[in-house]
């Protein structure tokens, strides 16, 4: 997949947001995502406003994890719960990453997830973390 049919995919994502009803959405996200930069100073600040606007929206949870370690957290994943209840995860690596419905690996991502969630910022104290950062860093 070339970079412009990546960002067509990642557009197409993002309205699903924007539904009504929207989808219960639940993110933790690595503190180190708030200072890495991508895109330059302008495209960070537009990004990390756009954050806090999601996390304003019903039915989404963003939190930041600060930069520690967390057991079992070794690349980005993804939990989906389909109409039915039954769970699919999504983990990424350096290859694409790999889909699994398999009721042990879903119960080892969740209970990461879990832990992560207890480890992060709640959600008002994650939107006050990223408006602290985009004043001091990106603006």
């Amino acid at each position: 997949m070339d970079d412009e049919d990546a960002l067509k995919n990642r557009i197409r994502r993002q309205e699903i947001l924007y539904q009504k009803p929207g989808p219960a959405v639940s993110v933790v996200m690595d503190e180190t995502v708030l200072y890495r930069e991508v895109g330059g100073r302008e495209v960070m600040r537009e990004q990390l406003e756009h954050l806090i606007e999601l996390s304003r929206r019903d039915r989404v949870c963003l939190q930041v994890a600060p930069i520690c370690y967390i057991r079992n957290v070794w690349a980005p994943f993804a939990i989906a719960t389909l109409p039915d209840q039954r769970q699919i995860v999504y983990t990424d690596n350096a290859y694409g990453g790999e889909t699994t419905t398999s009721p042990r690996h879903v119960a080892l991502v969740s209970e990461t997830f879990v832990m992560l969630q207890g480890e992060a910022l709640n959600v008002r104290d994650t939107r006050e973390l990223i408006r602290r950062v985009v004043d001091e860093r990106w603006t």
